[in-house]
């Protein structure tokens, strides 16, 4: 059975995380998340602190059943995505 999740965590939840991408400033990290078909765009910096709190509004949607792979091209600010 499945049991259901108090309002609002689904969409900020980035389920099985299978790569990971980060700045060349250190700031961002990228998380391709597989089974939410999302990528997350996280700050280091509350990362380390460990004030990190998810946000739905800092991810972004993928189709195609999810990413796998992240290439981050910070010269062209272009993320790649597989």
């Amino acid at each position: 059975s499945r049991v259901p999740s108090p309002a609002g965590i689904a969409e900020r939840s980035l389920a099985t995380p299978v790569a990971l991408a980060i700045g060349a400033d250190g700031r961002t990290a990228y998380v391709a998340a597989h089974g939410s078909s999302k990528i997350g765009v996280l700050d280091m910096r509350a990362l380390v602190d460990d004030s990190f709190v998810p946000d739905a509004a800092r991810h972004i949607p993928v189709c195609g059943g999810g990413a796998s792979g992240l290439v981050l091209d910070d010269a062209r600010g272009r993320l790649y995505v597989l």
